[in-house]
């Protein structure tokens, strides 16, 4: 529940709150903090939530380093953890400025998935990522060609 509080901290943009959120959890994991019984805790979801959490703050290096993380520890199959870490990436690309390389990666990114498996949270994800697009530059050809990925599917 720690991470899911983390990661809606930070997409209300309470980063330091957020951040809090993490360290916390971390410092009760690093106390001995197991997780569920059932298994539905994973050895990924910290790096998942940190992933989040920074970039929504536009903290590229953090972001980065979440990512590599998760791709690290996420079985190959988990095809929506890995996309949505990319997403988080491009969500930090476009928080710091680089609106066209962030909006141009997550088109490409959701290109790369067959329909099928673009699942409500990839889609979502992406969703983020364009209303992180200052309003100034929503116009811009790339923003146009992923809303309307968004919206029709093509």
């Amino acid at each position: 529940m720690m991470t899911a509080e983390a990661e809606a901290l930070a997409m209300l943009g309470r980063h330091q709150e957020a951040a809090a959120t993490l360290r916390s959890l971390v410092d009760l994991t690093e106390r001995g903090l197991k997780g569920d019984d059932v298994g539905f805790w994973k050895e990924d979801a910290i790096p998942f939530a940190r992933s989040w959490v920074h970039g929504c703050a536009g903290d590229e290096k953090a972001t980065a380093t979440a990512r590599e993380e998760v791709l690290r520890l996420a079985p190959e199959y988990s095809f929506q953890m890995r996309t949505n870490v990319l997403l988080h990436h491009n969500l930090c690309v476009v928080r710091k400025g680089g609106v066209d390389e962030g909006i141009r990666h997550t088109t490409e990114t959701l290109h790369t998935l067959p329909a099928q498996l673009r699942t409500n949270h990839i889609l979502e994800t992406a969703r983020i990522v364009l209303r992180a697009v200052p309003p100034e530059q929503r116009a811009l050809p790339s923003v146009v060609e992923l809303r309307k990925l968004l919206t029709t599917g093509a």
